[in-house]
Parts: C-alpha cells; structure tokens; sequence
C-alpha cells in the first residue's frame, strides 16, 4: 500500500511541476512520453521490489505466474494513472484523490477480506479499482 501510494504520490510532482512550467519545452508526442515516463518509473519500480517481496517470504507462487501477475499489474496502473492525471488535471484535488483510491483500494476489493460476499453489489465496485485485476490473476 505504501508502494502505491508512492506511484500515486508521482502523479501529483508531474502535476505540480506541469502548474510551474517546467513541461513547456517539450511539444507532441513527446509530451506523452513525459508523462507515461513519470508514471512507469516509479510503478516499474515499485513491482521489482514487489516481486522481490514475494520471493523472499515465500509466498510466490511461480516466477513465471508471478512477473507476469506484475507486468499485468504495471501496465494497468500505468494506465490508471495516465487516465487519472488527464481527468485531474490540478495537483491540490489529486492530492485529495490519492487516500480516497488506496482507502477504497483496501476496502472494496479482496485484499484482506472479499466484502461481495456480504454485500453483492461490491463485485461490481471493486472493478474500478486496479488491485482487483492483480488479485483476481492469481485465484
């Protein structure tokens, strides 16, 4: 959790370093990549020490199934940044968003308890949020 809140946490330094200027130089495409290089940085990282994590306390199930479970998840977050920094487009609101994402994060999808048990209709809330997919490739 505290990883994605780091990755989470980028996005805000690009918005806010976007507020200040420091982007304008760079036009087009170039721009994107910008962008997409913040958000895949930080996440590229956060799923090394993941998978690092795993392994050595022993709950990894295969190499292969388990950098491919990253890779999956790395791509989706990088995604759901990417939408979240074009939909927000203010550092001070996104900063606001980061607790309310990783709070229902926790909450609606599967991490330490699976509430759509108990209340069905959260099977269809906890697909908005990126650690269900992850969670979800390994049952």
């Amino acid at each position: 959790s505290s990883a994605a809140s780091d990755v989470y946490k980028r996005q805000v330094l690009f918005l806010k370093d976007k507020e200040n200027g420091i982007f304008q130089t760079i036009t087009g495409n170039m721009r994107t990549m910008v962008r997409f290089m913040y958000i895949m940085i930080p996440t590229v990282l956060f799923g090394i020490c993941e998978v690092l994590t795993i392994f050595i306390s022993g709950n990894a199930v295969s190499i292969g199934k388990e950098i491919c479970g990253m890779l999956f998840y790395i791509i989706l977050i990088t995604i759901f940044c990417f939408i979240l920094i074009s939909v927000v487009r203010k550092s001070k609101i996104l900063s606001a968003c980061i607790p309310v994402i990783l709070l229902c994060s926790l909450v609606f999808c599967p991490v330490f308890i699976n509430a759509d048990i108990y209340i069905p209709a959260i099977k269809y809330v906890q697909k908005l949020f990126m650690p269900y997919y992850y969670l979800k490739f390994f049952m």
